[in-house]
């Protein structure tokens, strides 16, 4: 499958056209915006993502934060395994970063981290 290359949110334009990414860059591109949207966010998908209020609201554990995440890596059909999630939170600083290693139906392991911030 193909899809438009995404960096930070944005179309990756080179050389004056859109630039596409497929095989296993796509799919690690594809968990990112699954963790990275709000559920409800994305009108043409409002299943698709998760709830930050699991991941930043307040009282939140590890645990929940890797059920949510799950719960979003989990959307994406090409999963095999969600193989790994580690959580670092910086109450100080408001910010929770994730690790995550899965491997698809393709055999392929993906590793990828994504940080939230309130």
């Amino acid at each position: 499958m193909k899809d438009l290359k995404l960096k930070d949110g944005d179309l990756v334009i080179w050389e004056n056209d859109v630039s596409l990414v497929d095989g296993k860059e796509e799919v690690a591109q594809s968990l990112l915006n699954a963790v990275g949207t709000n559920i409800g966010e994305f009108q043409l998908e409002p299943d698709m993502g998760i709830e930050f209020f699991n991941i930043l609201g307040k009282g939140v554990t590890k645990e929940d934060i890797q059920a949510e995440v799950f719960a979003g890596l989990s959307q994406e059909e090409r999963v095999e395994t969600v193989d790994e999630i580690s959580v670092s939170i910086d109450s100080l600083e408001r910010k929770t970063s994730i690790d995550f290693t899965v491997t698809t139906v393709e055999g392929d392991i993906i590793e990828s981290e994504v940080d939230y911030s309130a």
